[in-house]
């Protein structure tokens, strides 16, 4: 794991932990679930806004 210094490396770093908290959050629920708007907002656990035309 390459380490950086300073605002980059720390930005780089916060990123990752909470890139690793998502994976925790949406472990072991299917496609159809992670698909599924659980608030107002159109963005879903699966990443995609809701709707969204793009793969």
């Amino acid at each position: 794991m390459l380490l950086l210094r300073g605002e980059r490396g720390e930005l780089l770093h916060a990123l990752s932990e909470q890139r690793e908290l998502l994976l925790i959050t949406v472990r072991g629920i299917t496609d159809a679930q992670a698909a599924q708007r659980t608030t107002a907002s159109d963005l879903t656990l699966g990443g995609r806004h809701a709707g969204s035309c793009c793969t």
